[in-house]
């Protein structure tokens, strides 16, 4: 029996490696020669579409880049206007505390006063105008055809107001034949005297703006000085009391006119008041006709009369303002010089009114 001849295992083996590796290699080679030719049908102007899109971009950076570098100037400009206001503020402040800090004490304290006399002021304001609702204008009902706003001149107020009222014998008149005659007239002719009429008128139409939380007195003067007052005491009196007023101005009508005029009497009773007053009121015709010593002469000189005004003068104070009401009189020259002097020097007021006035 023939024997078959054996193929050896080893060769088959070998064939289909090479098979599998021969496969795959060609399956490679398609795969990569199609991606070749996709790369190749790519369009010729895609670069150059890309480069451009590129420089765009770039192009819009720089832009942003230079915008962003303004931005920062001007922010870095602002910062340094804002730190130069600052410095400038810190400077002021500090130029204001050196002068708020170089004040005197004086002058706070003087501030404060004049804040709380202001409160006062207002708080008082106030009180007056709640106590004078149901009370007239005037202390008292004052009747005349002339305008009773006249004496606009005249400081018509102060805390402590004093009349000085001349009820000499010249008052009767204001030309000398008359007075002589006059004087020896009954009561009741002498104080009908139109002259002494219209002193008494001024009084009233003063009285009658005496401001309501004032005090005042009223004396008369001719050889001798007199308060009005009830008991001729010389204290203050209120000027909310009417009815006292009243009195005081129906007992002045009916004085009557005598004697000389010794003003440095009057001035001396001034003196004695307390406290002194800050307005003073002095209704006469004219210069004096007696002074501090006793005079006997019945006939009296100009210069005689005009040193008995500045002896008077002199013993009043200079810081209480006068305000003179001067009638007329004739052979008294020098007398509206004199009281108008005394009323400058004493930052009063001069007044010669007219014959129907008030």
């Amino acid at each position: 029996m023939k024997t078959r001849s054996q193929t050896p295992e080893i060769s088959l083996a070998f064939l289909d490696i090479m098979s599998c590796g021969f496969g795959a290699f060609i399956l490679l080679f398609l795969i990569i020669k199609h991606n070749y030719d996709a790369v190749a049908e790519l369009p010729e102007d895609y670069l150059d579409q890309e480069i451009s899109s590129l420089k765009a971009q770039n192009e819009e950076i720089i832009n942003k880049s230079n915008s962003i570098s303004k931005e920062e100037t001007i922010l870095n400009q602002t910062i340094v206007r804002a730190k130069e206001n600052i410095s400038t503020s810190e400077k002021l402040l500090r130029s204001r505390e050196k002068i708020i800090g170089s004040w005197d004490q004086k002058k706070v304290n003087a501030l404060d006063k004049l804040k709380f006399d202001i409160k006062q002021a207002r708080e008082k304001q106030q009180s007056l105008k709640n106590g004078i609702k149901n009370r007239s204008r005037d202390n008292l009902k004052f009747i005349g055809d002339g305008n009773r706003e006249y004496l606009s001149g005249i400081k018509a107020g102060g805390k402590n107001i004093l009349i000085l009222l001349d009820s000499s014998a010249s008052m009767l008149d204001e030309k000398i034949v008359n007075i002589l005659r006059r004087r020896n007239m009954k009561g009741y002719q002498r104080t009908d005297s139109k002259k002494w009429q219209q002193a008494t008128s001024t009084v009233e139409w003063i009285s009658a703006r005496f401001p309501y939380t004032s005090k005042y007195q009223i004396i008369t003067f001719n050889e001798n000085c007199k308060s009005l007052s009830k008991d001729g005491n010389l204290r203050w009196l209120s000027t909310s009391d009417s009815d006292q007023l009243e009195k005081i101005v129906r007992k002045m009508r009916k004085i009557n006119p005598e004697g000389g005029t010794n003003l440095y009497k009057a001035f001396l009773t001034v003196n004695k008041l307390n406290p002194p007053p800050d307005n003073i009121y002095l209704i006469t015709d004219g210069l004096p006709t007696l002074g501090r010593i006793q005079n006997s002469e019945v006939n009296i000189t100009g210069k005689k009369r005009l040193e008995l005004f500045n002896e008077a003068a002199n013993i009043l104070s200079k810081n209480i303002p006068i305000n003179v009401i001067l009638l007329p009189m004739e052979g008294d020259p020098l007398a509206a010089w004199a009281y108008w002097g005394i009323a400058s020097v004493t930052n009063g007021s001069f007044l010669s009114p007219a014959g129907d006035w008030p």
